[in-house]
């Protein structure tokens, strides 16, 4: 996917928020057209801002990352969405069939649902109005409950994949 940014190392990250400051003008322009990112018309509505989304295991510097990220200009991050994408999901596994049950609702719009996500990330990062920046969050891969849910929110973003390569030294540390 040509979304993904693969960040292996805290001097590769460095290497990497240098480029992404020196491409911030070119390569990540603002709300690329939904045309030219191949996405069908009901997603158009979750492309309408510029997400960044760090993806990463624990204790592999994904602070470090995301303060470096979000001292690139024109860029804003926040730190981890305390389980609103638990909460997304847990909706998913529910269903958006009406239903007479005890939890009893009419169909509910996964798109919406997702947009609202979307905005709700938006308020808690205080970044509403602001639509000039891109603004983005980080993950940890081990509370999310399913990828394909992060890619399908946020069908638009950019990614970044951050792991540790010495993976014994990171279990040690507790960050799998």
């Amino acid at each position: 996917r040509e979304q993904i940014i693969p960040v292996f190392r805290m001097s590769t990250m460095l290497w990497a928020i240098v480029t992404m400051a020196v491409v911030a003008e070119s390569a990540w322009e603002s709300r690329v057209s939904v045309g030219e990112k191949n996405v069908g018309e009901e997603s158009e509505i979750l492309c309408e801002r510029n997400w960044v989304v760090v993806l990463s295991t624990g204790r592999a510097g994904s602070t470090s990352l995301m303060k470096m990220i979000d001292s690139v200009p024109k860029i804003s991050m926040y730190g981890e969405n305390h389980g609103l994408l638990n909460l997304l999901y847990d909706q998913l596994l529910e269903g958006f069939e009406a239903t007479n049950e005890a939890f009893h609702h009419n169909a509910i719009d996964s798109i919406r649902i997702r947009k609202a996500t979307q905005d709700f990330l938006l308020e808690m990062m205080g970044h509403r109005d602001n639509n000039e920046t891109f603004v983005g969050f980080k993950q940890l891969t081990k509370r999310i409950p399913n990828l394909n849910l992060v890619s399908e929110t946020f069908p638009c973003a950019k990614y970044i994949i951050n792991y540790r390569r010495n993976i014994s030294a990171q279990v040690q540390v507790g960050g799998c």
